[in-house]
């Protein structure tokens, strides 16, 4: 196989994606683009020393990707891993169509084990939660653009993403910990306090948190109050400032500035777009 660097889109059916510069819940994970690919033979795509690392899962159809110096098939439900800085390559099979679901990452280090081989590899997987967040959150962004249903497709995108090289049933003591602190997001919890309603060590439960979500106990708990906020924002007429005290933000201020850098806009304007949204919906149906 020759490693030559070609494109060629000439054959392509269809190709919906969504990138980082456009949705800022992407950047926060890690990902410069998410897509969905239709193609024929003839579409294909070398590149030498990619800047990106790149997943690929085939939906429908029959492609054929580069692994270990030669050309091997991938059908439905197999996953192509290819890491940064190695030479990708990926074509729709002879005679055939290509069906499949992407992600590129520009942080490919929030993502353990997925990448860890320096080299690009096959396996198998099951492709419906993934599938299902890429075609969610495209459909939210070309619809509604809602950044609360984003931030939730985009959460799907992640575990789903862990989940291919963490086969891990969560840890029991996480799921009562964030239960508990679900109800009372009002307090200002410590790590300590955290760590003992876990019954476990700050160092531990900070490890579990990476293992299990991909960040700190405080974010998680940032994630919960700010995805709490959008559910007041978008049932109650509560005003900021009651909003910022139940979720334990020192001021209207504070809780504003979190939430427009965690959703790329301010609760005001998330409070509007939703409105906006519900009146559209109701026109649909008359």
């Amino acid at each position: 196989m020759q490693h030559i660097e070609v494109e060629n889109f000439c054959n392509l059916i269809d190709r919906q994606m969504v990138d980082c510069n456009s949705c800022p819940a992407l950047a926060r994970m890690g990902v410069v683009e998410i897509g969905l690919t239709h193609a024929t033979e003839g579409w294909h795509f070398q590149r030498i020393n990619s800047d990106h690392a790149f997943l690929s899962i085939t939906l429908g159809g029959r492609g054929e990707v580069a692994v270990d110096g030669r050309w091997q098939e991938t059908v439905p439900e197999m996953a192509y891993l290819m890491p940064s800085r190695i030479f990708h390559g990926y074509r729709v099979a002879p005679g055939a169509e290509w069906h499949y679901v992407w992600v590129r990452f520009i942080d490919p280090g929030r993502y353990p084990n997925l990448f860890a081989p320096a080299e690009a590899r096959l396996m198998e997987v099951e492709s419906y939660s993934i599938f299902a967040a890429v075609e969610g959150f495209i459909k939210e962004f070309n619809h509604a653009n809602n950044p609360h249903l984003l931030g939730l497709w985009a959460e799907l995108l992640y575990n789903s993403l862990l989940q291919l090289t963490f086969s891990l049933k969560l840890d029991s003591r996480l799921e009562q910990l964030w239960a508990i602190v679900g109800l009372k997001l009002d307090r200002h919890w410590s790590l300590d306090a955290l760590a003992d309603i876990a019954h476990m060590s700050r160092e531990q439960l900070r490890r579990l948190c990476w293992q299990y979500y991909g960040c700190t106990p405080h974010k998680k708990l940032t994630s919960l109050r700010l995805h709490r906020a959008c559910e007041m924002l978008l049932l109650e007429d509560t005003k900021l400032e009651v909003i910022s005290k139940k979720l334990a933000y020192s001021d209207a201020f504070a809780f504003s500035r979190a939430f427009k850098r965690e959703f790329g806009v301010s609760p005001k304007a998330y409070r509007e777009l939703a409105c906006r949204t519900r009146l559209k919906s109701r026109t649909d149906l008359i």
